[in-house]
């Protein structure tokens, strides 16, 4: 079976039909498809890069569907699915671009490695800060698991012109059980404790000291303030009923 298969020059829904493409169309242009190259003959080769009826060659796994372009499949990537902008620097409604995000006033959203946070530079306690990240699309004050991610807050809040963020890490509920605001513990004891679960930490030198009654609260030092940042990107604990301006909101 060596030879070329003679073709059968029938139209198959616009297209020429023959032996030499995918056997669903049989070699012919598909439905609404682009021509098949390469077919397979009688003994020849397999075909490549033929498109399914309507759809685009597919890479990688993804299929086609009539009339459009591919959609996610076995090896292949996921659609963006539209939802809600909101403030975190993401694409949410698959418009292309972040430009239509809404943002309360005086917060700004930013990305880092495909999660979105609100950046508020707004004055108040601690409470007041949860509240309002609560408020705002169901968030929390954030989590920082990473340092990649430490550097990533720290230079944008340097950037606001921020002394120390409020953070989501607080030990209220147990003096020094420390947690982050979604209840997952990471550290425990004072200055000389240790990390929970082995999960990051970026406590500066001394801290968290618990130094007057009440520091209860966690903050990022984005700049160098002489009260209670002697180095920038480490975390501090204060007082939860100090009014201070920004705080950081994260997805649940």
């Amino acid at each position: 079976m060596g030879g070329t298969t003679q073709v059968n020059t029938s139209n198959f829904s616009g297209g020429s039909v023959g032996m030499g493409g995918r056997a669903d169309n049989q070699g012919g242009n598909p439905s609404g498809g682009q021509p098949v190259t390469g077919g397979t003959n009688a003994g020849g080769q397999p075909a490549t890069g033929g498109a399914d009826s309507g759809g685009q060659p597919a890479t990688g796994g993804a299929s086609s569907g009539f009339g459009g372009g591919p959609t996610a499949g076995s090896g292949g990537q996921p659609s963006c699915i539209p939802s809600s902008e909101i403030c975190d620097g993401l694409d949410n409604n698959c418009s292309g671009d972040t430009s239509d995000e809404q943002c309360p006033t005086d917060c700004v959203g930013y990305a880092f490695a495909g999660k979105g946070y609100m950046f508020c530079s707004i004055r108040g306690k601690r409470a007041e800060a949860a509240a309002a990240c609560h408020d705002s699309a169901n968030r929390n004050l954030v989590e920082i698991t990473s340092e990649a991610q430490n550097s990533f807050l720290v230079t944008q809040g340097s950037a606001l012109n921020w002394l120390g963020p409020w953070i989501g890490a607080s030990d209220i509920a147990t003096d020094g059980d420390w947690r982050w605001a979604n209840g997952t513990p990471f550290w425990s004891g004072d200055a000389s404790g240790t990390s929970v679960g082995n999960r990051y930490s970026r406590w500066a030198p001394g801290n968290p000291n618990d130094g007057e009654a009440g520091q209860d609260c966690g903050i990022l030092c984005t700049q160098l303030t002489a009260l209670a940042c002697d180095s920038i990107g480490v975390w501090n604990d204060v007082s939860c009923n100090v009014e201070r301006r920004g705080y950081i909101c994260a997805g649940l």
